[in-house]
């Protein structure tokens, strides 16, 4: 069902990458079942969400200036958040996804932003549990990603703030956005607000 797509997206990708996205559309397909949600439509999507990955960036600038895709600053300068706007724009036109809640998980699946949607969380979590990836406290976050999903999208933005912190790089403002909302919903579910 998703062969097309595959080998499209196989002569786009670098193959470290195309593998990471066979993951990312795996795990994202485990989370969907696990949490109710259309499980082809996560494959898919998880596919797709790195489809810009391997554009230069000079290219994908021109790419989204030409299609009125609006860049934030950090967008701009950030080599490692503009191919989820520019994703976007190829999920759409070059593999002909039009809708509007799976294109959204493309563009937010590197930042998150404040009250994602189910589709939104899974592709954002996906994207960083998947089985090829190999970080510090990875196994804790696989595991939790099938027990609490708010809970491990915070651990995963934690990880992921650390990270930047460490490396002394750019935050983006929707994933401190979306902690904060995560975790202020978290104390409304527990009364302590």
């Amino acid at each position: 069902m998703f062969e097309t797509s595959k080998n499209k997206l196989k002569t786009m990708l670098k193959p470290e990458r195309y593998i990471h996205s066979l993951g990312v559309a795996d795990s994202s397909a485990k989370l969907a079942d696990h949490y109710g949600y259309d499980t082809e439509k996560a494959y898919l999507v998880g596919l797709l969400h790195d489809c810009a990955k391997n554009i230069p960036k000079s290219e994908q600038l021109k790419i989204c200036e030409e299609n009125n895709m609006p860049l934030d600053d950090i967008e701009r300068i950030t080599d490692g958040l503009i191919h989820a706007k520019t994703g976007v724009i190829i999920a759409k036109t070059q593999f002909g996804l039009t809708d509007p809640e799976l294109l959204d998980a493309i563009s937010y699946h590197a930042t998150g932003k404040e009250n994602m949607t189910l589709i939104e969380k899974i592709v954002y979590l996906a994207d960083m549990i998947e089985s090829s990836r190999q970080f510090k406290n990875l196994e804790n976050l696989r595991k939790e990603a099938f027990i609490d999903l708010d809970n491990a999208l915070i651990m995963q933005m934690n990880l992921t703030i650390g990270f930047n912190l460490d490396k002394n790089s750019i935050l983006h403002m929707n994933t401190i956005l979306a902690r904060n909302y995560l975790l202020i919903e978290k104390l409304d579910k527990h009364g302590k607000k």
